[in-house]
């Protein structure tokens, strides 16, 4: 790979980062050594001292090395910007879903963790919502594996738009989400679910198709003792009831 040096990467650096390196640069430099210089300089009882030239040449020389110090940290300052940027971006990486945007099961079981203990801790409830796009496999055979892939951005848009800021939705695997529901109980996530399968009424369009879609949904609560993985058995429990009773509904774990 060939070497990059530092000014071809600022010239090709974003336009927040090279407008920081240029105020840097071109800003006054204020030493105090320097002040100091040149108050001696230019006091008028100095004029005939035969070491001013010295000083002044002492000076100067000091200023351009403050000058060369300054584009230096300056350059070290935007790296470390970069890679700050980077390692975001990495870690939101590795807790993203590539395809749809939505938090992966990493980041998800990360958030079950923290909602578990909290529970166990506080008495705080929350809820699982399991969700599955029903027949699924036959939009991909109908329309193609594009027009699937644009069905599950959608859909997950879609769930995280219509859940609550300090909820999480996550693609659990193919074409199935589970929602964390904090701080909440059975009662109020049926009311939850319901509304989901309610405002899923608008197709998706896909080219000149248009795909209407309903959910199976299975919600189950988390209860001291519990293990999470027996609480998402439960929610899937729920929702393959829910596609045994005739899909587009929700069905509450009574476990």
């Amino acid at each position: 790979m060939a070497s990059v040096d530092h000014k071809s990467r600022l010239d090709h650096a974003p336009d927040k980062g090279a407008t920081l390196f240029r105020k840097r640069v071109q800003a006054p430099v204020e030493d105090e050594a320097l002040l100091k210089m040149n108050t001696i300089l230019t006091a008028p009882e100095h004029q005939e001292n035969p070491l001013v030239p010295y000083v002044r040449n002492f000076a100067h020389k000091y200023q351009k090395l403050l000058i060369r110090l300054n584009k230096i940290l300056t350059i070290s300052d935007f790296y470390y910007a970069e890679l700050r940027e980077l390692n975001l971006a990495l870690e939101k990486t590795a807790r993203t879903d590539l395809l749809t945007g939505a938090s992966n099961r990493k980041d998800l079981y990360e958030k079950m963790e923290a909602e578990r203990k909290r529970a166990e801790r506080n008495g705080m409830p929350f809820c699982l919502i399991l969700v599955d796009i029903d027949h699924f496999k036959r939009i991909n055979d109908t329309y193609g594996h594009d027009a699937g892939d644009r069905v599950l951005v959608e859909v997950a848009d879609f769930l995280r738009a219509n859940i609550r800021r300090e909820d999480t939705c996550a693609r659990w695997g193919g074409d199935e989400f589970l929602i964390i529901m904090t701080s909440m109980n059975l009662s109020n996530v049926e009311v939850v679910g319901r509304k989901l399968l309610n405002i899923r009424e608008a197709p998706i369009v896909y080219g000149e198709q248009r795909i209407r879609l309903t959910f199976s949904m299975g919600a189950a609560a988390f209860r001291n003792g519990q293990t999470l993985d027996e609480c998402i058995k439960n929610a899937d429990i729920a929702m393959y009831l829910a596609k045994k009773r005739g899909k587009n509904q929700l069905v509450v774990s009574d476990t």
